[in-house]
């Protein structure tokens, strides 16, 4: 099963092109950045990335899911927006289907 925090996590590895720098960005340790790159490969059966001296690349497994993993970040960035205006359109009020 994937995971929000293991999406977030690629991502950052495929825009900055190591787990260092990536763990940078994200303000975790990099052996949690390698931690759940593992944990996506391990699910998918599948290296994501080629591990080179100075960084990583995309595999053609990595950029297949890069490209399903962005559009996952904007259905998801779409899904807070809609779900922010609603809460801010009914003050924090839930109604509840009749």
């Amino acid at each position: 099963m994937l995971h929000c925090q293991s999406l977030a996590v690629f991502n950052a590895v495929a825009e900055k092109g190591s787990f260092m720098a990536a763990a940078k960005k994200l303000n975790i340790t990099q052996p949690t950045v390698s931690f759940h790159i593992e944990k996506l490969e391990s699910s998918l059966r599948c290296p994501l990335f080629q591990r080179l001296h100075q960084g990583v690349v995309l595999t053609n497994y990595g950029k297949i899911f890069l490209h399903h993993a962005s559009q996952i970040n904007v259905q998801m960035s779409a899904a807070q927006n809609q779900i922010d205006a609603m809460l801010k359109d009914e003050e924090g009020n839930i109604s509840h289907p009749s």
